[in-house]
């Protein structure tokens, strides 16, 4: 170290054992007996990995974003019969547009990827879903979503059904 600033052959320790801090390449270049350097990276490797900064970790982080067993009306979930079938689409709608009265007869995983969606469930049961919602939409009854606010609406919608069941059923 000359004059308080960090030599190439410090930084070329930095750059070595892959530490950044100033604080810590300073300390380590200020050890000069060999053993006391491989104490010194010992700490910092078990500090380091204490903290959760040396190495990932060996199972990834999760955040459980919908954990359900009824869809959004309070209807329990239940799958068709026959060999499963998954679709997923994103859906797009523009501003003032709406969906048409439907129905699902197979469970329907959704996402609101931006804008606002006003669901109309009949019977007096209107919601309105964000971006960062997500739900599980109601089965086996009649709804009419539309865009509502001045923005395009994108929703990430996953059906969970079965060869030769529909998946949607506009209503007549």
């Amino acid at each position: 170290m000359q004059d308080g600033k960090i030599t190439a052959r410090s930084q070329q320790d930095h750059n070595k054992i892959g530490l950044r801090s100033e604080r810590i390449v300073f300390t380590l270049v200020m050890v000069d007996k060999p053993a006391m350097k491989r104490i010194f990276l010992i700490t910092v490797a078990l500090l380091c990995s204490l903290a959760g900064c040396a190495t990932p970790s060996a199972v990834p982080l999760t955040e459980t974003i919908l954990d359900a067993r009824t869809d959004t009306v309070g209807a329990a979930v239940r799958y068709p019969a026959g060999t499963a079938r998954i679709r997923s689409y994103i859906l797009t709608m523009v501003p003032g547009q709406e969906t048409g009265w439907h129905r699902h007869d197979v469970p329907l995983y959704a996402r609101v990827l931006g804008g606002e969606l006003e669901v109309d469930y009949g019977g007096g049961t209107v919601k309105r879903y964000r971006a960062g919602d997500t739900f599980l939409e109601a089965m086996d009854r009649y709804h009419n979503g539309r865009v509502v606010g001045g923005g395009t609406v994108q929703i990430l919608v996953v059906f969970m059904g079965a060869e030769g069941v529909s998946d949607t059923e506009m209503r007549k």
